[in-house]
């Protein structure tokens, strides 16, 4: 079942994502406002990003290609950020040609002053202010993907039973006791780099050990209990929307985090004949996940945009015009960018996970 696309998956990926950009417009609405919780479905693009990342290493058979430990891992940065970057520069560009043509809250020198860290999408290591707050995640997982790929490759069995657990143990530890929750964990420092880059690496963790346990899963076993499958799938979803649209910023945000790598576990033993029934219907829809990396780096644009040009609307009616216009931009700019990029090795046809995962 690993070795097709899981179209479960490609689904919740866009369940999480318009989250997030929902979270993103709730200054359009003021305070207090819906939906202040939905910046924990960062966590679910985490967890999903280190399952993908542990199956390409065992697909490999040995993670780096031949090259050595420290070539196969510069090797894997550069494909990496290949992947990332056109639509990161495109989104990133836009809007910051928004901002000094339109809104006039940015100038060149700005730009080349204060914002070249973001540019490069160094952001997550400390450096420079961010036009887009949004991109911390697209940075983090780029510098923590490598951090993961080194371990994993320099000792996959020490990695999976005792780096990757007790990283995830210990950084949400200290972010339960010294924060709380999870919401506004992303842009403080915290040692020499973000805060953001300790979130990425636990939740990238935590995939990698819901890969292991998917692992370890027979057939048999991947195909027991549909209906209790198909209840956690879909009461976890439930209380995952009511949650997000809550304020948020509690205890619980570790719990259901946890929640999420379950059913990040249950989808990925999931396929049209087998797994929970909504993870089985899931399936048998296909969708083209691809731009759903394109929506959550091109939203902040639309964002600002309408909130911009189109006060005073009822909230929910300019959340729908929001939504739909950031995935007719997203479908554009994806289209572009495979177009433009497909001499040099496919683009973002080759990343369609970068909001789950791109090797």
């Amino acid at each position: 079942m690993g070795d097709r696309k899981n179209y479960a998956i490609e689904w919740y990926r866009y369940f999480f994502a318009f989250f997030i950009c929902t979270l993103h417009f709730k200054e359009y609405f003021g305070d207090p406002y819906p939906f202040g919780g939905a910046y924990l479905a960062v966590e679910f693009f985490f967890i999903v990003s280190g399952f993908f990342l542990m199956q390409s290493i065992d697909r490999q058979k040995g993670g780096t290609e031949g090259l050595g430990l420290e070539r196969g891992t510069a090797a894997f940065f550069v494909k990496k950020f290949k992947h990332l970057y056109p639509q990161y520069i495109l989104s990133w560009a836009l809007l910051a040609a928004y901002s000094v043509l339109s809104r006039h809250s940015l100038t060149i020198r700005d730009i080349l002053v204060d914002h070249p860290a973001e540019i490069f999408m160094l952001q997550i290591l400390g450096a420079g202010k961010r036009l887009n707050p949004a991109m911390w995640y697209v940075s983090a997982l780029l510098f923590v993907s490598v951090v993961v790929y080194y371990l994993a490759n320099k000792n996959r069995k020490r990695f999976v039973y005792a780096i990757a657990p007790v990283c995830t143990v210990l950084i949400y530890s200290y972010l339960y006791q010294t924060v709380g929750a999870l919401g506004g964990v992303g842009w403080k420092n915290l040692l020499i780099v973000r805060e953001g880059f300790w979130r990425g690496l636990a939740g990238i963790c935590l995939g990698c050990i819901v890969y292991e346990a998917y692992t370890k899963l027979d057939a048999a076993a991947q195909r027991r209990f549909p209906i209790l499958r198909t209840v956690y799938e879909v009461g976890t979803l439930c209380l995952l929307s009511v949650m997000f649209y809550r304020p948020g910023n509690t205890a619980a945000d570790f719990t259901l985090t946890a929640m999420m790598a379950l059913l990040v576990l249950s989808a990925m033993c999931s396929g049209p004949d087998s797994g929970g029934y909504l993870s089985r219907l899931l399936c048998r829809v296909k969708i083209d996940g691809r731009y759903a990396y394109a929506i959550y780096c091109g939203h902040w644009l639309i964002n600002c945009i309408v909130r911009d040009h189109f006060p005073g609307y009822p909230f929910y009616p300019a959340l729908a015009v929001y939504l739909i216009v950031t995935v007719a931009v997203s479908v554009c700019t994806t289209k572009l960018i495979e177009l433009t990029t497909s001499p040099l090795g496919g683009g973002v046809k080759e990343a369609v996970g970068c909001l789950s995962y791109s090797v």
